[in-house]
């Protein structure tokens, strides 16, 4: 999450910069939808308890891929961008950066600590 936050923080300033005023917004919402599934796991999976139910993992789920999916659509902005540019690169690296977290999650490898080892599904 950090990559995401910290790249997409460079990117705005960077996109600011170079008066490439679509890819900051983007850059900015990227940085937003970040803050927001990092402050999200902070509030919510940090507090878990062995009384989380399925259907409180399933919450869980949804709203960080809902979160996730906000990112990489914002990152998919490049075709505004010349190819060799570094915004594109910035662009690439968040996407990156989203889609590890997302297989993260997918695979059941974010471990929430609610005894057991249990993972999310």
């Amino acid at each position: 999450m950090g990559h995401i936050i910290g790249y997409g923080e460079l990117l705005a300033e960077a996109a600011d910069d170079s008066g490439e005023e679509e890819v900051a917004h983007a850059a900015r919402s990227i940085s937003v939808s970040g803050r927001g599934l990092y402050d999200f796991i902070e509030e919510n999976f940090a507090t878990l308890t062995s009384a989380v139910d399925s259907t409180q993992v399933r919450a869980l789920r949804v709203t960080t891929q809902g979160l996730i999916e906000k990112i990489l659509e914002a990152a998919s902005l490049n075709s505004t961008v010349q190819a060799g540019d570094a915004l594109v690169a910035d662009l690439e690296r968040i996407k990156h950066a989203a889609r590890q977290l997302a297989m993260t999650r997918e695979l059941g490898l974010c471990e929430l600590p609610f005894g057991e080892g249990v993972t999310v599904p």
